[in-house]
């Protein structure tokens, strides 16, 4: 019976199998379009996965770079911190010497200003001026009519 059943005609057979052979075919066409949808997605998947990896990675690196900018005034501020009392120490030590310094030039400043003469001083060292101009111009007229008087005799 089996083999009645297999025993088909050649043109059956034929029908039979370009019946299955377009099946397959379709089946085919239908796998590559399939397979071509999916190659598409991949490629999509795969270009969006770059995108996005492109993006942290710039935003990595400005992350970096803020991270090394805070690294840096920290250490700065903590140089600061810790040289902070050796700089008080000198600062002080500095201000106390320009602060005797100014006291001695006030002292000396002081002093000039006790030599100093006085108003009252002053005008009588002007009229001391005055008279020993007027006793010079006086001379000077005696000398000249002396020598007058010296080159007639």
């Amino acid at each position: 019976l089996a083999e009645e059943e297999s025993r088909v005609s050649p043109a059956e057979e034929r029908e039979r199998l370009l019946t299955r052979v377009r099946q397959d075919n379709g089946e085919i066409a239908s796998m590559e379009r399939a397979s071509t949808e999916l190659r598409e997605h991949i490629r999509q998947a795969q270009l969006n996965l770059q995108q996005v990896n492109e993006e942290l990675s710039e935003s990595q690196t400005e992350r970096h770079s803020k991270y090394l900018e805070l690294r840096k005034r920290e250490e700065t501020m903590e140089e600061f911190l810790a040289s902070w009392e050796t700089n008080k120490e000198v600062e002080a030590a500095r201000l106390g010497a320009l602060e005797a310094e100014v006291v001695a030039t006030l002292g000396a400043i002081s002093r000039r200003l006790a030599a100093l003469p006085s108003p009252a001083d002053y005008l009588a060292l002007e009229q001391d001026l005055a008279s020993g101009n007027k006793t010079l111009d006086t001379l000077t007229a005696d000398h000249a009519q002396l020598a007058l008087y010296l080159n007639k005799v």
